[in-house]
């Protein structure tokens, strides 16, 4: 919150900064999310870092439920039940740029809406990714 003029933070000391739905993107560009999720505000964590000496920061990318899966040995396609389909497809979906481009237009970048589906079993979670990593950061559970 701010309160006049200034950051505050009642104790907060851990900031997890999350890029969601990971799932949607291809296994070969997580590492480029990553990159592009701290190029958007790793400059503005640095200056807080400044202000709040035990501020820790990590960044992190996670899909809450996989919805999308990776095709072995597939560069481009991933598979999923897409927004309104009762059958799992197969589809296209685009490469991550390595840096954020100055300019894009509507349709150069495709990630397509896939639906979750859930374990029958209802005391079984969905398949994620890196949920745990941020939960362990967060309460410190390693």
């Amino acid at each position: 919150y701010m309160s006049g003029g200034h950051w505050g933070f009642n104790g907060i000391h851990k900031v997890a900064v999350v890029a969601s739905k990971a799932d949607k993107v291809l296994s070969a560009d997580q590492n480029t999310l990553l990159d592009l999720l701290k190029s958007m505000v790793a400059d503005f964590f640095d200056r807080q870092k400044c202000k709040i000496s035990n501020l820790e920061v990590e960044y992190f990318t996670t899909a809450a439920t996989k919805s999308a899966k990776n095709i072995a040995n597939n560069e481009n396609q991933k598979r999923g039940y897409l927004e309104g389909t009762k059958e799992e497809s197969v589809y296209e979906t685009s490469r991550l740029p390595d840096k954020w481009p100055g300019t894009w237009s509507e349709g150069d970048y495709a990630f397509p809406n896939v639906e979750p589906r859930f374990p029958d079993d209802e005391q079984q979670a969905p398949e994620h990714i890196g949920m745990e990593q941020i939960f362990n950061y967060l309460f410190d559970f390693t």
